[in-house]
């Protein structure tokens, strides 16, 4: 199937479409993070990663992309930010499991209108760093208008995990649960900015975060097995550890964590 593989489900293809429709004349709306990298990692290995949401990123307009939204019975999620908010649309009509049966939409706001700087500035791994306008999904080439960053497709490819930027503390669980899935790990350097940046966690995000890679990777044994691989020999599944590595950031951010 030549379109995107998030719209193999019929019903996530019509609340897309819906978000599509929505967006305002003058703007862009895009699709990134997971959704768009499962999209690329399916076309070239015909292959599913696991996936909860969709990531948008809306340029300008963002009021009156939400009220379009709302016309159109997308309700307000778990997230209502300054510069990020969730919606949702039932998959069914009496949706019983949070996740499963509805469709929901992360949508972040930014006023750099060029989608390639706002990936630069803002995907965590380059294998992230990919973004589809929601006017192109339902097109058989929407393939020809992805904007991506230099050497982004290549790490797919290659599955390479390799950092961008370091957009969120909680980006050495996400390491984790790609090399689950054959991802191979990143250099020494990348672990340590990830590392380091883990020490500014809190704890409930800490602990979701924890029960997200358990669950991804088959149980606690396996995370750690995978822990190992990476050379991390501190147990950054105890909250105790976070907060030791947030004291030794504090007297010195270039710290080397063993």
């Amino acid at each position: 199937m030549p379109v995107p593989v998030f719209l193999q489900d019929l019903r996530a293809k019509e609340i897309l479409q819906e978000a599509a429709s929505a967006v305002p004349k003058g703007t862009k709306v895009y699709i990134v993070g997971g959704a768009a990298r499962n999209a690329v990692y399916y076309k070239i290995f015909k292959k599913k990663l696991p996936q909860r949401d969709y990531d948008l990123v809306c340029a300008k307009k963002k009021r009156q992309f939400i009220n379009n939204l709302r016309k159109k019975g997308f309700t307000y999620g778990f997230i209502r930010r300054k510069d990020e908010i969730t919606l949702l649309k039932k998959r069914v009509p009496h949706p019983k499991d949070r996740f499963k049966d509805n469709v929901f939409l992360d949508i972040h706001f930014t006023d750099e209108f060029d989608i390639a700087k706002n990936l630069k500035k803002y995907a965590g791994f380059t294998i992230n760093a990919f973004a589809i306008s929601l006017s192109d999904i339902a097109e058989e080439k929407w393939n020809e208008n992805l904007i991506t960053i230099p050497g982004a497709l290549d790490d797919l490819k290659n599955k390479q995990l390799r950092l961008n930027a370091v957009s969120h503390p909680t980006m050495i669980y996400a390491c984790i649960r790609f090399m689950a899935q054959g991802f191979k790990q990143p250099s020494k350097t990348d672990v340590q900015k990830m590392l380091r940046a883990a020490g500014s966690m809190n704890k409930k995000s800490h602990e979701r975060r924890i029960k997200k890679v358990f669950n991804y990777v088959g149980g606690e044994q396996n995370a750690r097995k995978l822990l190992m691989k990476l050379g991390i020999k501190r147990d950054i599944f105890d909250f105790n550890t976070i907060l030791a590595i947030r004291k030794e950031v504090k007297k010195n951010p270039e710290v080397i964590l063993d």
